[in-house]
C-alpha cells in the first residue's frame, strides 16, 4: 500500500489533490463517500474497528 499525502484542492472544488513518495500526483474525487468518512468521530472509527472476527471452519 502506498502512503499518499495530501497537496491541495483541484481548481474545479471537486477533487483533492495526493502525492505519492516517487513524486506522483493523484486526483480523489470528493464523493458522499468520503465525506461520510472524513465527518466521523475517532469514536465512531474505533467502535467500528473494533468487530470481532469469527473463526470459521470447514463442515
Amino acid at each position: 500500500m502506498r502512503d499518499l499525502r495530501l497537496v491541495g484542492v483541484h481548481d474545479d472544488g471537486g477533487h483533492l489533490l495526493l502525492s505519492g513518495t516517487g513524486g506522483e500526483m493523484f486526483q480523489l474525487p470528493i464523493d458522499e463517500a468520503l465525506r461520510v468518512a472524513a465527518s466521523r468521530t475517532p469514536a465512531q472509527v474505533a467502535a467500528r474497528s473494533s468487530i470481532t472476527p469469527v473463526a470459521m471452519s470447514p463442515p
